[in-house]
């Protein structure tokens, strides 16, 4: 069997190469228009400007204490989700129920309503972990206002569970907005959640209109 001359293996390798760059190319292109119509979620640094709403779910303090931090340094309003039916304080109690409203897709009645949301164009929106989800109190306050145009800032605590499901769930809810990477901060690093804070909104660069009342 004849062995094949060097120039025509060389050829052949650059006929193979310019089509893989086309190929990759093309790909590139398709996945640009992806996002038509869809959640956008961004994790490079951006500009942002306008009115601000940090709204928190917290059963055991640790969540509100992270949209404290928050709002003492973008300013804006700090709104609680609370639900017309409190979580028990028991820990594992609190678990099964949460599990079983997982399970159900139950979406809990809101005890607290914002009055315009129209007028806040960056929203920040917390919540603990729970079975690696989001609560479903957030689900229902999600599903009780129009956030199209706006900006979403997820932030959450856990115990050591991470905050990719949950992400998930708050880009799939929230289609026609702008959905900023998430703030995890789990039970180990709390201690140093204030600093933390800080250099997350430090990255995101927002300049915001300065501190008003609490809802």
């Amino acid at each position: 069997m004849k062995s094949i001359p060097f120039y025509f293996m060389a050829k052949i390798k650059t006929i193979l190469l310019t089509a893989l760059v086309i190929l990759f190319t093309l790909s590139a292109g398709c996945r640009g228009n992806a996002t038509d119509n869809k959640t956008v979620t961004v994790s490079t640094p951006v500009t942002l400007s306008g009115n601000v709403l940090v709204a928190y779910f917290s059963r055991t303090g640790n969540t509100q204490t992270v949209a404290q931090y928050i709002h003492e340094i973008v300013g804006g309003d700090l709104f609680e989700i609370v639900t017309v039916d409190p979580y028990p304080a028991d820990y594992n109690e609190c678990l099964n129920i949460a599990r079983r409203e997982l399970q159900n897709n139950f979406r809990p009645a809101l005890a607290s309503q914002i009055e315009d949301i129209d007028k806040y164009n960056i929203i920040f929106i917390g919540h603990p972990i729970w079975h690696g989800q989001t609560p479903m109190a957030i689900r229902s306050f999600l599903e009780a206002y129009d956030f199209s145009g706006k900006t979403i800032i997820p932030f959450c605590t856990s115990g050591s569970s991470g905050n990719n499901q949950a992400m998930a769930t708050i880009r799939n809810m929230s289609t026609n907005s702008t959905v900023m990477d998430g703030l995890l901060i789990t039970r180990a690093a709390f201690s140093n959640a204030r600093n933390l804070t800080a250099t997350w909104i430090d990255g995101m660069n927002i300049n915001t209109v300065k501190p008003t009342d609490n809802m």
